[in-house]
């Protein structure tokens, strides 16, 4: 089975997919909505996450879970910049080399 065949038998549409870019605003769970301000940290901001959030995401996950959802982000992230050293765009990438970059 194929992840995007997992990730659909697992409730992922096209419709929440399109929720995340704005998240904040949209009508996502306030567990969905943490864990992706917490790939925004990994990815854009890793120094900002504070003890505040992370006793909000003790909240909706585990240990276990928050180790899970940081190696996942991580890794695909790695990848997607290694693929951007070397001058290849991901699979279905849109965005351009300066995507990676953090400031």
């Amino acid at each position: 089975m194929s992840r995007t065949a997992e990730a659909q038998q697992a409730g992922l549409t096209e419709e929440k997919l399109a929720k995340v870019e704005h998240f904040d605003e949209s009508d996502l769970t306030s567990r969905e909505k943490v864990a992706l301000r917490y790939v925004e940290f990994l990815v854009l901001n890793p120094h900002g996450a504070d003890d505040a959030f992370f006793a909000e995401m003790k909240r909706w996950f585990t240990e276990g879970e928050i180790t899970e959802i940081a190696y996942t982000v991580l890794a695909f992230n790695g990848a997607q910049r290694f693929l951007a050293s070397i001058g290849q765009e991901p699979v279905g990438a849109k965005h351009s080399p300066e995507t990676y970059l953090v400031a």
